[in-house]
């Protein structure tokens, strides 16, 4: 009887063990890229991007009292031969456009 509880509760904390661990990595912030391309996904319904650039560190930011981990970056735009320059401040850990600003 031991041994069948012991297997028990060896393969139950595997379990919770493994859960654990991929709600972990599952809250990990997006790489930069990624955050850049879904940025730029958002951002085209509205504006014609030329160019795009986003800094590689994180850092935290303020909106109201809600702080987030961000990226920061920029979009450019050219409409006839004027160039627009934008820019953003996307959540590090879904990708979302948190502001756009223009230049």
């Amino acid at each position: 009887m031991n041994k069948k509880i012991m297997i028990i509760t060896a393969v139950s904390a595997g379990f919770i063990g493994g859960f654990l661990v991929k709600k972990g990595l599952e809250r990990q912030a997006l790489s930069p890229e990624k955050v850049l391309s879904k940025v730029k996904a958002a951002a085209k319904e509205t504006i014609d991007i030329d160019g795009a650039w986003i800094f590689l560190e994180k850092e935290p930011w303020m909106n109201g009292k809600i702080l987030y981990d961000v990226f920061k970056g920029g979009l450019t735009e050219v409409v006839d031969d004027e160039v627009t320059h934008y820019d953003f401040i996307a959540d590090a850990g879904t990708g979302t456009l948190l502001q756009l600003k223009e230049n």
